[in-house]
């Protein structure tokens, strides 16, 4: 008795038998309980979220993959607004992140793309109308003595009566930018500051911020210190015990 033929998984082979060397895709259709209700109980179901920015088709299924660290983070599906992406050279990272950008911007999400050295994102940034600083000499910088908002911040405090409280903001915007300027100058000379030095940047940065109704750049640090340098230092040295002065003022260099 001889057991009854089956099609292969690519039809009946041999000659005009109509195998298939390629089996196709079918074509899937996505639509909400309401439009496809008569369809119920679905075939396959779908096993992907759509939170997120969509960033392309799952492999099997064919469903939207959406994806993106602040969507998630917002509907609770990650523990904070973060994301690591890893791979090998050439394969899509870039275009990913890219892709979450214009996702996000759309979202109302502001991106910001810090230190893009190669670059990868500025036809993105300027596709989405945003603004490009190309850092370096003889092109734009970052001004480290810049308070930012916190001068607003201080003003409306102090309007409101806040004034503990706009003293608190100025002070940490004055630390802030102590700690960047000595950090700058420790880099460029590769080696640590002297606790002169830093009381001497200390009363110059307030030395200019009382004498300016505007942003101060480095320069004008400078200039108070060149002025003034010697009203600055025993002003300053007053401030550190333990140490005669004369060694802090051959510490301080403004030649």
């Amino acid at each position: 008795m001889r057991a009854p033929r089956v099609p292969s998984a690519r039809g009946w082979l041999g000659a005009g038998a109509g195998a298939d060397t390629t089996i196709q895709v079918p074509a899937s259709f996505r639509g909400t309980t309401v439009q496809v209700c008569g369809l119920h109980p679905f075939a396959v179901g779908d096993g992907t979220s759509m939170l997120g920015v969509p960033l392309g088709v799952h492999e099997h299924t064919s469903a939207t993959v959406c994806a993106d660290p602040m969507s998630w983070f917002q509907g609770d599906a990650i523990g904070n607004p973060s994301v690591f992406v890893m791979g090998l050279p050439a394969l899509g990272k870039t275009s990913l992140v890219a892709r979450m950008c214009v996702g996000l911007a759309g979202y109302g999400v502001l991106p910001f793309v810090l230190g893009d050295t190669r670059p990868d994102y500025v036809p993105t940034i300027e596709a989405l109308g945003g603004e490009v600083h190309r850092l370096g000499r003889n092109r734009d910088y970052i001004n480290p003595l810049d308070p930012g908002e916190s001068t607003v911040a201080a003003q409306r405090l102090r309007a409101a009566g806040f004034e503990r409280e706009a003293q608190e903001v100025e002070a940490d915007a004055h630390g802030r930018r102590l700690t960047t300027v000595l950090g700058l100058i420790a880099i460029q000379r590769k080696g640590p500051t002297t606790e002169a030095e830093e009381a001497v940047l200390d009363r110059a940065l307030h030395i200019v911020d009382a004498r300016l109704d505007r942003v101060p750049i480095m320069s004008d640090v400078l200039d108070v210190v060149r002025e003034d340098r010697t009203s600055c230092v025993r002003r300053s040295s007053t401030g550190v015990a333990g140490r005669s002065t004369r060694p802090r003022r051959r510490a301080w260099s403004c030649r």
